[in-house]
């Protein structure tokens, strides 16, 4: 699906600048190596040895016992024997008894070893599609002063502006926003713990992955970021040491200068665009007269 043209900002320093310019491309950076060692935490299960985990684990062995067609199961699991044998002799069963009873064995269940070997099968899982995910990080506005700031070296860097080319199947179509929250993400609501743990439904890992990282905690919320998802054709360990080149084609709309980046430096930032063939309109930000912020000046 090609979405509607829209732009985004990408803030870096002059160094960074010049490298994007010349190599043509972006970087998409393993999340486990982003500048916050907070970014993309998460829990595996949300309230996971609670009540609320229990009866939803009870619920879906009683759905399976009581389901006219015999449930599949997608791997032998610790539920998968308890399953067979109530289904065995359903039409015996006294359901309310039988609740209380697995409540019960519920709450002794979740320090089970199966229970935590399948709680470890989980997160193999997810840090599996965690290794093999890259991501890289945009802004969607030029004049944020704290963006300024952090990310364009004190103002002496720069901004380029990339805009998704119409009719394009540009990587700029994958952005989405992050959604910026005080409380930790989770992979797994009680409900599809319990569907994973008895064994009968495996959840898209790759968009769980995905999920997570589209959360970051509330004190970034200037940043007002979009994120483009790349996955890599198979796990690396070589933690921040593999970053996915991301090529530019057409998606490069703009080039703005900082209020302190130095005269050398623009020269050298329109040598290298023109050595590329790159023609955009460039642009020198300057402090705003009657407010705290910058506004851009076209020098073309």
């Amino acid at each position: 699906m090609i979405s509607p043209s829209r732009t985004y900002y990408k803030y870096l320093d002059i160094k960074g600048l010049h490298g994007v310019i010349d190599s043509m491309t972006l970087r998409a950076t393993d999340p486990r190596c982003f500048n916050d060692p907070f970014d993309c935490q998460y829990k595996l299960v949300r309230n996971f040895c609670s009540i609320e985990s229990q009866e939803a684990v009870v619920r879906a062995v009683e759905a399976a016992v009581r389901s006219l067609e015999a449930p599949t199961f997608d791997r032998d699991t610790p539920m998968r024997e308890v399953v067979g044998r109530f289904r065995s002799r359903r039409s015996d069963i006294n359901w309310p008894e039988m609740r209380r009873l697995h409540l019960l064995v519920a709450a002794d269940a979740f320090s089970n070893p199966r229970v935590q070997t399948e709680l470890g099968n989980l997160e193999r899982k997810v840090a599996l599609h965690r290794s093999m995910t890259r991501v890289l990080c945009l802004g969607s506005k030029r004049d944020s002063m704290l963006m300024w700031a952090h990310y364009a070296q004190k103002h002496e860097g720069g901004v380029i502006a990339l805009t998704t080319p119409t009719g394009s199947d540009s990587f700029l179509n994958l952005a989405l926003p992050v959604r910026y929250t005080s409380i930790l993400p989770v992979v797994l609501e009680p409900a599809e713990w319990a569907q994973f743990l008895v064994g009968l439904e495996t959840p898209n890992f790759g968009e769980r992955v995905r999920d997570v990282y589209l959360h970051k905690d509330s004190e970034w919320e200037y940043e007002e970021e979009y994120r483009c998802f790349f996955i890599l054709p198979e796990p690396h360990d070589q933690d921040c040491k593999d970053p996915l080149p991301v090529p530019l084609r057409e998606e490069v709309s703009g080039i703005y200068f900082g209020v302190r980046m130095s005269d050398a430096d623009k020269a050298s930032v329109q040598r290298f665009a023109e050595a590329k063939g790159l023609r955009v309109p460039y642009f020198q930000a300057r402090l705003a007269e009657d407010r705290f912020g910058v506004t851009f000046d076209s020098l073309s």
